[in-house]
């Protein structure tokens, strides 16, 4: 009976390999594609207020919500009265996806190098250290796949950029797949 369970356990495990990726009768199927950056991925920039997009993370620090834009940066929101939240600044970190906050200084990676920057009062910003390579498993410059991912993507094409992380959207006949 147990070598009859795993026998089909193991048919059925096969049967979910395919050598074309599945793509229906329009060719749009659900996938992901690389987000490019084409400027100095190493620059980072306070900014007026940007609309939000794709949030991640949310730090609170005191009266003030930190919200990650991501791959892109740092929303800097006074939430003194939380009915009225007011967005302040936006950090621009090219990147961006994990952070922290503490005190005046936000800890964030950027793209794979870890950046130590300190904010002060008028949201002007001084990056005061950089760890290059930190994050050494998030190498861009040879990313050409989304990491983790098993499915359809959009083949990532050197000449956009580089590429700073990946998002989901609807793919019209993707070529690439893993």
């Amino acid at each position: 009976m147990i070598i009859r369970i795993l026998l089909f356990l193991g048919i059925l495990s096969l049967s979910s390999c395919f050598d074309q990726p599945p793509i229906d009768a329009e060719g749009d199927i659900i996938g992901l594609r690389p987000i490019y950056y084409q400027g100095n991925v190493k620059e980072i920039t306070s900014n007026p207020p940007l609309p939000f997009d794709n949030l991640g993370k949310i730090v609170v620090q005191g009266n003030f919500l930190y919200i990650n834009e991501q791959n892109v940066g740092i929303h800097i929101i006074d939430n003194t009265d939380p009915l009225t939240p007011i967005s302040l600044a936006f950090i621009s970190i090219p990147g961006c996806i994990v952070y922290t906050v503490n005190g005046n200084i936000i800890y964030a990676n950027n793209a794979e190098d870890l950046v130590a920057i300190q904010v002060d009062n008028d949201f002007m910003i001084v990056e005061i250290e950089r760890t290059e390579d930190f994050y050494n498993e998030f190498d861009f410059a040879s990313q050409l796949y989304p990491e983790n991912f098993n499915g359809v993507f959009e083949c990532v094409d050197q000449t956009q950029g580089t590429v700073i992380g990946w998002v989901e959207t609807i793919l019209d006949q993707p070529k690439c797949w893993r």
